[in-house]
């Protein structure tokens, strides 16, 4: 059951002013949805409290994406999808800084990218990225979905972690469809679990028994004394106050994908228990110590059996416009 405001909301509002201050509260309660995302997705140095940032988890994501935990998503992308015999053209949807793309760019000269996103110093930091890495094969945009204009067809559309943010997902597909040469492929890095972020009851039930019995040094929150003793499911008035472009039609993603196009490669990424379990205390696992190796596996391996009957809440996807 979905509620408007959760035990962990408030967590999430201490956590947050102790980092970054009341200001970054206020901006949120702006009346424009629209400004609320963008001041949301601003280019910013934020603690590593997120899964994603830890090695290991990339690592995971690799062995779990490629089946080699040392050969990323790109490059098996890039070996195994993208023809390297003549130019073409990719469309990155929602690129944020450019990392993804970027390497991309690095690991296939031959594809030209055209990469945008909704806030302008998001596209700064990217564009001085490539000017630093001397990548001349991708250019960086400041645009929004739903006013985007291409101006040719594309051999490939990538979503990276942009997909769950943008509603319909039905339509949203549809104009990538339309935007694909014949042949084109659909290249998703995408949280699709429940709408909003909702965990379920059985997911929470799960990461709240190991909260129980993980130690209290590696459940301290970034720079402070408080211990993360349990997780819900953020308030739904939260998630519309912070971002509401967060996960809305998420559930969407994959039946959309299907019913449009064919999947080619699809490869789960988990996430259920660990993307919970680990918010706000990743930078414990960050730098590797032999506890938090020792419990990083053993957490890992609780999500594995959580998933054998389970579907994950992140995938790796290639699809194919086959009409």
């Amino acid at each position: 059951m979905a509620y408007w405001i959760s035990y962990s909301d408030w967590i999430e509002l201490r956590e947050k002013t102790k980092a970054s201050g009341w200001n970054f509260v206020w901006n949120k309660l702006h009346f424009s949805a629209h400004k609320r995302v963008k001041q949301q997705w601003k280019h910013r140095a934020l603690p590593l409290s997120n899964w994603w940032n830890i090695p290991r988890i990339r690592q995971r994501w690799n062995a779990m994406a490629t089946g080699d935990q040392d050969v990323s998503w790109q490059a098996f992308l890039c070996d195994h999808f993208i023809a390297k015999d003549r130019p073409h053209h990719l469309l990155s949807i929602g690129c944020g800084t450019g990392t993804q793309e970027l390497q991309l760019a690095s690991l296939s000269p031959s594809t030209h990218i055209t990469a945008f996103d909704l806030t302008s110093s998001n596209i700064h930091v990217a564009q001085q990225h490539a000017k630093s890495a001397h990548i001349s094969n991708i250019d960086f945009l400041v645009s929004d979905f739903y006013t985007f204009k291409p101006e040719k067809l594309y051999d490939y559309v990538l979503f990276y972690s942009s997909l769950h943010h943008l509603q319909p997902v039905s339509d949203v597909l549809q104009k990538v469809y339309d935007w694909l040469k014949p042949g084109g492929l659909v290249i998703i890095h995408e949280y699709t679990g429940p709408n909003r972020i909702q965990w379920n009851k059985e997911q929470l039930q799960k990461v709240n028994d190991l909260l129980k019995i993980l130690p209290q040094e590696l459940k301290t929150f970034t720079n402070s004394h408080y211990i993360k003793c349990k997780q819900t499911a953020p308030g739904l008035l939260r998630m519309m106050v912070s971002d509401p472009s967060e996960a809305p039609d998420s559930e969407s993603i994959i039946p959309a994908l299907h019913s449009l196009f064919t999947p080619i490669y699809w490869k789960g990424l988990g996430g259920n228990i660990l993307a919970p379990l680990l918010k706000g205390i990743s930078h414990h696992f960050v730098e590797e110590t032999p506890i938090n190796h020792y419990w990083l596996s053993y957490l890992t391996k609780e999500e594995d059996r959580f998933l054998e009957h389970q579907t994950h809440d992140h995938y790796f996807g290639i699809f194919l416009k086959s009409k």
